[in-house]
């Protein structure tokens, strides 16, 4: 039961956030945005993570025993919102296309 009343309130918040997204029909474009997100921050905690242990004798030991590469000198992509990977068009010396 709620009975705090900062519970109820942020409970009637959430549902006039919940009938705003139905009503506005952006649930879907929400969601993409959400996995997107998430997708590029754990993406991007691999890397620190990976570089951390780079970073340490007993890390790169550990990376070296399991065989996995080195990030060094490697590029990174980024998704767009579809889940493509794009590049920047100076990477990419066989894209012809032209804005």
């Amino acid at each position: 039961m709620l009975r705090n009343p900062v519970y109820f309130i942020f409970l009637i918040l959430l549902g006039v956030a919940a009938y705003g997204v139905y009503y506005t029909n952006t649930a879907a474009p929400l969601l993409n945005v959400a996995r997107t997100a998430s997708n590029q921050a754990i993406a991007e905690g691999k890397v620190r993570l990976r570089k951390m242990l780079e970073d340490s004798e007993t890390g790169r030991q550990a990376m070296g025993s399991m065989g996995m590469p080195s990030t060094r000198n490697q590029s990174y992509e980024m998704s767009d919102m579809n889940g493509a990977k794009t590049r920047a068009k100076a990477d990419d010396p066989n894209d012809d296309d032209e804005l």
